[in-house]
């Protein structure tokens, strides 16, 4: 449902606003509704990460991790940075990927999504 919104900027801008969407090819107001639903949407998205991290945690990348990674026999950088941040941040037991290969040498338990599921 439409609803129709007041607004009174400077002439300048609305000025400045017409010819910016005229040249996307869109309409003023399409223009607006756009912007006001990005509001909405990092709104969401803050709200979100907050239940997110009420059962998630975020681990450190620091020097340790990286002398651990650089010390090390994996072949795949990105799987070594997850694999070490995971293991010196001291409470993570498990890791979950596709790839179980890439972590043969690592000290977590590593499953694949199906097996993480059967343990549920």
């Amino acid at each position: 449902m439409n609803t129709k919104l007041t607004l009174t900027p400077d002439k300048s801008v609305i000025k400045d606003a017409k010819i910016y969407a005229e040249q996307q090819g869109r309409r003023l107001s399409a223009l607006v509704e756009t912007y006001l639903k990005s509001i909405a949407q990092s709104k969401k998205n803050i709200a979100d990460f907050k239940i997110l991290f009420t059962f998630l945690d975020v681990v450190v990348i620091d020097k340790t991790v990286i002398m651990a990674l650089i010390e090390s026999e994996f072949s795949d950088f990105e799987d070594a940075l997850q694999n070490f941040s995971a293991e010196n941040q001291g409470k993570i037991k498990t890791k979950v990927t596709r790839n179980i290969n890439d972590y043969k040498k690592s000290k977590l338990n590593i499953l694949t999504p199906t097996m993480f599921l059967e343990t549920l």
